[in-house]
């Protein structure tokens, strides 16, 4: 795992402990967590790239891992979330249900959603027809995306399906959300935006010539990745393309964003930095032997695996 200087692009650490490749990651003001192929999970000291806890139990690799103040969540190829103990690395939970590996985790205070190949999503709810890609939640609902070319609205205290969302011909591959929209990204090359209280289709982003591989949005803009090695920016409000971001030399996998940087994770190994405004790259990362799969970024850092 590497950490970064967001502004300077200057690897500040190398967190080097698992014994094959790194699969998720999330990280706080305090705290690096890692999953791995190895079935472990690592928790590291952020200022001092110090491994702090290993957290053994699952049977298979860790694909995912989420943190909060006090607990720790990671999915696993084994089927199952654990539960662990921030301080303690002690398992607090087990929860099962899945019949196929889990590929994505979120948490907050007071909910655990997870994601997996089996068509289920948010552990207990059941509605899509093939794999679930892509999960995204917030205090009051879950957005899943999947195989099936659908996406689905949960009430998170229910569990009720509120609504499912039309229109991709492709396999939903990427969601993002905030109080008022939905966004979604598929294999279809399309980047689709739906109303969130009403469900309807408010526009379609076209451009990408191949699969849209991931999404993220702000109350002004969408920001879009695909398989064709670019980043499009576009104008939320009218679905103008803004900006064309070019410079990756394989599949951007990953992006996200803030009021001033995009950041862009790809299968080239690289993470670019560019400026949100003109569109120019501020910044190359370079450091990882294999592909980038995600990356996040505060204040002052980026990181990303």
């Amino acid at each position: 795992i590497r950490l970064w200087d967001r502004k300077t692009g200057q690897q500040i650490n190398v967190l080097k402990g698992h014994s094959s490749g790194v699969l998720g990651v999330a990280m706080n003001d305090a705290m690096v967590v890692s999953g791995s192929m190895d079935n472990t999970i690592h928790l590291w000291n952020r200022k001092t790239g110090q491994q702090i806890n290993i957290l053994e139990g699952h049977s298979d690799r860790v694909t995912s891992v989420a943190l909060d103040a006090a607990v720790v969540v990671s999915g696993s190829m084994d089927n199952t979330i654990r539960l662990w103990d921030r301080k303690t690395g002690q398992q607090i939970n087990v929860l099962k249900g899945h019949s196929s590996g889990v590929l994505g985790v979120a948490m907050n205070d007071a909910m655990v959603v997870s994601g997996s190949m089996s068509g289920q999503q948010v552990y207990v709810l059941e509605g899509h027809s093939d794999g679930v890609t892509a999960v995204a939640m917030d205090d009051t609902l879950v957005v899943s995306g999947s195989g099936d070319n659908t996406i689905r609205l949960w009430d998170r205290t229910t569990g009720q399906q509120i609504n499912v969302l039309e229109g991709h011909s492709d396999g939903v591959t990427a969601v993002a959300m905030d109080d008022a929209m939905v966004v979604s990204g598929s294999k279809d090359s399309t980047i689709r935006l739906w109303d969130r209280v009403t469900g309807q289709q408010i526009n379609v982003l076209e451009g990408h010539s191949s699969a849209v591989t991931a999404v993220a949005m702000d109350d002004t803009m969408v920001v879009s990745a695909s398989w064709e090695n670019k980043i499009r920016v576009w104008d939320r409000k009218t679905g103008e393309q803004i900006n064309f971001l070019e410079g990756h030399s394989s599949a951007v996998s990953a992006v996200t964003m803030d009021d001033a940087t995009i950041v862009s994770g790809s299968r080239d190994n690289t993470i670019r930095l560019w400026d949100r405004k003109t569109g120019q790259q501020i910044n190359l990362l370079e450091g990882h032997s294999d592909r980038v799969t995600a990356v996040a970024m505060d204040r002052h850092y980026c990181f990303w695996l």
